[in-house]
């Protein structure tokens, strides 16, 4: 009955029908003083006692098993097995090792070779050497031929050594070999998790060879063991497989309990949601499943789920301040501030327990929804109890001074509770503050009296100017006069502020360094300078790794505390690397706009692309496929942004570069200007996108819970809501999608390609994407695919010949990073585009010239080969516009030597345009306007040279 396949059977692994038989069965021996301890016989054996002791343990009692089994050791004191089991249910019944281990050293000598173990692992985490030798005497005298007890002993004392300070010792016999000699599984483990926590490299790769060492014939133990080592040192994905193997479901147990704790953190959301609904309903009372399932709905972002969650936990635990504060959140988070004020308004004890900053923050619900007084005496309980805490202080000062002025509390005229009374007599004064009624039991301090006090009954309702007869510390009396009348709240606020003051070393942000002065009499800036300094190669840092091909756009903003959407949205001017978008290879362009355009599932978008295509008023484009979905952690990103922004009065921010500070001042409208864009960002989420909780799939891919904790938690929510969804992705950041396609098959596309589609099936203005294309140029994504059509919008209204658009592309074509042939054929296009609409010989010329030297101008061409592309190219297409095949005679010969002629002074203009790229400094090629102009004579431009033009008008 005691084990199951090696698993203790106390550990809960019990199936319902069983547990249901077991409580049954107990019936029979209840009570238990009638038919076990006053009767002697057959009933009142150890084997017994030891039997019903684990059938309370099994059906969740642990407390009786401890009480039963105690009595059951104290009359068979020799029994080794019984003192056993009565040590693991005073473990269990306590939920701490602190009265078992002592129970189990008054008892190491009548305890059997487990119960002795047990108490030796005891000793080993508390790093007891004394007691874990005299249990190695005590089993060796018992067997000194034990090899796998004796590498278990031995793992404990280096377990030991760890615990106690003295691991020093342990440098020269902890190693990867030692561990590898070792025939014992626990001791392996022992020592694979003793070198975890000693942060040695080979600690993981020892866990993963326990972990592969397991198969179908293993105990239940040894894969409990081993996965409570993979859990230790992050393995969650194999603890998870291996325990959900062999584990039944519906039941609640350590194992079970580990299992789910592998599930929540290796990021198995749906799994994670589908074992805590098959968990009884009485599982949400162990507090380690209350807290992962908090865990896990907060994960998910799933503020539906955590409601129910935190209902339950309030009902479980009224009397814990964590509880109400919980419930209260979670109604903020839902945006239901009336069940706050029903919840507030409930007769909640003054006498909670929890966390000091628990209490405090349930203290400032209770004040701003509509308990004031209720709240501030909770949290003037809090520092009350706690007067020389400065952290105490700390929180009740905070709470206080953040308060809106209206809710903080008014001064009194006359002195009741809760108040503060000046008293003056002579050239003395002293102070009193009456704490306020309701509140007992709060410790006596100086200069503070309870409405009991005998003293408050003479000042009870007295006013300014008042005289009160009160006897000092002598016993003599003395007229004293009332000079001030305060609240006890804020004359209590003003000692939490002495404490701090007193106690905490001035420091803060950049906006309060203390500036000290050199010796001629100028501020000495260089601790302003080396805190820049840092910052900037923090930056410089995190963005190398990104040039490196190494981090996606979310794990720099995580590295630089910010968010995605704030770096995609001021992304680093040169000579910072540029943002990777897409491979820009002909096949992935093809390929992706093929799925693009076959697509009929849903689409799940992030903040990076939602940003791109509200900057360049392109939200239409979302339209293109329904449903949109967007993961509520972006939102609640958005959503702190602009609460941040609302805020937010900084009137400039500091740079260091080369040793110089710079002060880059934000201008009148900064701040509005920012928030009604993040405005204009929620507004399009609100149109276009359904936000829902990530929860992932049922069955994760296998690498995809390893980058749960390298990326940012918005780009990993995504990933899984696109599983979930089975929904393609569609993000600026390429990195991301790219991993998403190698790690879990989530096939994706970015803003670009998405308005090209978008655009050609009209949801979008061709204006619009245009300007798309421009704008992606000039934010330096990589890469941004250009069209004859964008080169030839560069020439018309409202750009014209004097705006930079046309020199930015012209750099860009330029840039090596951009694939040479492709972005030939393009320019050339554009030119035939020009020549085919009308253009004059003069505009085309000077096209030519302009746009084809920068590519003549690159180090990754051959200019011959480019020349004669070009040429052939141009010359095919003004062949087919000048055909001679025509039936008119006359004509033939017209045509023909028209286009014989063009074609010369085209092959002319192409070898002058790769002579000036040797002849003109590579700048100056694309610091140039666009060279001609559109005329609209007819519904369709016509194009004539931009110098031409500007001459005419001049």
């Amino acid at each position: 009955m005691a084990t199951a396949n090696g698993v203790f059977a106390g550990a809960g692994i019990v199936s319902e029908q069983i547990l249901h038989e077991l409580a049954e069965t107990l019936q029979l021996f209840e009570p238990v003083d009638k038919h076990i301890w006053n009767r002697q016989g057959g009933l009142s054996t150890a084997m017994t006692i030891a039997c019903v002791g684990y059938a309370y343990l099994m059906t969740g009692k642990p407390e009786d098993a401890k009480d039963f089994l105690l009595k059951g050791v104290q009359r068979f004191p020799a029994e080794g097995q019984l003192a056993r089991i009565c040590l693991e249910a005073i473990v269990k019944a306590d939920g701490n090792i602190t009265a078992g281990y002592k129970f189990g050293c008054e008892h190491v000598e009548v305890l059997d070779e487990q119960g002795q173990m047990m108490v030796a692992e005891m000793a080993a985490e508390i790093g007891d050497l004394t007691t874990l030798t005299r249990i190695n005497t005590i089993l060796r005298e018992r067997n000194p031929n034990d090899r796998e007890r004796d590498e278990e002993l031995r793992a404990f004392e280096w377990l030991a050594l760890a615990a106690s300070g003295s691991d020093e010792q342990l440098d020269a016999v902890l190693s990867f070999d030692a561990f590898s000699s070792m025939t014992s599984k626990v001791a392996k483990i022992i020592v694979a998790n003793i070198a975890f926590r000693r942060k040695a490299t080979w600690a993981i790769d020892a866990v993963r060879s326990l972990e592969k060492a397991l198969h179908d014939e293993s105990s239940t133990r040894e894969v409990i063991m081993v996965s409570r080592a993979c859990v230790a040192v992050g393995l969650y994905s194999e603890a998870a497989k291996r325990l959900g193997k062999i584990l039944p479901r519906g039941i609640v147990s350590e194992p079970h309990k580990l299992l789910f704790e592998a599930l929540v953190k290796g990021g198995f959301r749906r799994k994670a949601l589908r074992m805590l609904e098959e968990f009884p309903p009485t599982a949400i009372d162990d507090a380690d499943i209350r807290a992962l399932a908090l865990e896990l709905a907060e994960g998910a972002n799933d503020w539906t789920e955590l409601s129910r969650l935190s209902d339950l936990q309030l009902k479980a635990h009224p009397g814990r301040a964590e509880a109400w504060t919980f419930r209260a959140a979670v109604l903020l988070r839902q945006r239901q501030p009336q069940a706050v004020q029903r919840l507030i308004r409930e007769q909640i004890p003054l006498d909670l327990q929890g966390s000091t900053k628990s209490r405090a923050q349930l203290a400032r619900f209770e004040i701003e929804f509509g308990n004031a007084e209720r709240g501030f005496k909770r949290l003037y309980q809090v520092f009350r109890c706690s007067l020389a805490d400065v952290d105490v202080a700390s929180i009740y000062l905070g709470n206080v001074l953040t308060m809106q002025p209206e809710r903080r509390p008014t001064k009194p005229l006359r002195i009741g509770p809760a108040t503060a009374v000046t008293l003056s007599v002579g050239n003395t004064t002293r102070q009193l503050i009456i704490d306020p009624s309701d509140l007992t039991d709060l410790p006596k301090a100086a200069h503070f009296i309870s409405v009991s006090d005998p003293t408050y009954a003479a000042l009870e309702g007295k006013m300014l100017g008042d005289v009160i007869q009160l006897a000092d510390g002598l016993g003599i009396a003395h007229d004293y006069t009332v000079v001030d009348i305060n609240s006890g709240y804020m004359a209590l606020a003003a000692h939490a502020e002495k404490l701090v003051r007193e106690s905490v070393i001035p420091g803060g942000p950049i906006t309060s360094i203390e500036m000290q002065t050199r010796e001629d009499g100028q501020l000495d800036l260089s601790l302003m300078q080396s805190m820049l300094r840092a910052r900037t190669e923090r930056t410089k840092l995190a963005l190398d790794g990104y040039a490196q091909g190494q981090v996606t756009i979310g794990v720099v903003a995580k590295l630089l505390g910010v968010s995605s959407l704030v770096m995609v949205a001021d992304w680093p001017a040169e000579p910072g690397p540029k943002l990777y978008a897409c491979s820009g290879t002909f096949e992935d362009q093809a390929a992706s706009e093929g799925l693009l355009k076959s697509w009929e599932g849903p689409l799940v978008v992030d903040l990076t692309a939602i940003n791109e295509l509200v900057v360049n008023g392109m939200e239409s484009a979302l339209s293109l496929v329904k449903p949109v979905y967007i993961s509520t952690s972006s939102v609640e990103v958005l959503d702190r942004l602009i609460e941040l922004a609302a805020t937010d009065r900084a009137v400039g921010h500091m740079t260091e570069t080369n040793g110089q500070i710079a002060m880059v001042h934000y201008g009148e409208g900064y701040h509005e200007g920012r928030r009604a864009y993040l405005e204009r960002l929620r507004k399009c989420v609100d149109e276009y996108c359904e936000i829902a909780p990530s929860w992932g799939a049922e069955e994760l891919p296998e690498d995809l819970p390893r980058f749960a904790e390298a990326l940012d938690s918005e780009s990993y929510d995504t990933l899984l809501l696109c599983l979930e969804k089975h929904a393609l992705l569609l993000t600026l950041d390429g990195r991301l999608r790219e991993l998403g396609k190698v790690v879990a098959n989530i096939r994706g596309v970015w803003p670009q390609l998405f308005c090209s589609v978008a655009t050609q099936r009209g949801h979008c203005a061709r204006e619009s994407y245009h300007r798309f294309v421009m704008s992606g140029i000039a934010r330096r994504r990589t890469h941004t695919a250009i069209t004859a059509g964008d080169v030839v919008w560069t020439a018309h209204a409202p750009f014209g010949p004097t705006n930079g658009t046309f020199g930015m592309l012209l750099r860009y074509i330029s840039e090596r990073s951009v694939e040479a042939v492709s972005t030939a054929r393009v320019i050339a296009d554009a030119a035939i585009y020009i020549l085919a609409h009308g253009a004059t010989a003069q505009a085309l010329f000077q096209f030519i010239e302009t746009a084809f030297a920068p590519l003549f101008a690159r180090d990754d061409v051959d200019a011959d080969s480019l020349e004669k592309l070009l040429v052939i190219r141009l010359v095919e297409a003004v062949q087919t516009l000048f055909n001679s095949d025509t039936p008119n005679i006359y004509l033939q010969s017209v045509l023909a030597s028209q286009s014989e002629r063009l074609q010369g002074f085209i092959e002319e203009t192409v070898r002058k345009a790769r002579v000036l790229a040797t002849e003109t400094p590579v700048g100056a090629l694309y610091d140039k306007s666009v060279p001609v102009m559109a005329m609209y004579v007819t519904r369709y431009p016509c194009y004539i040279a931009a110098r031409s033009a500007q001459s005419s008008t001049t």
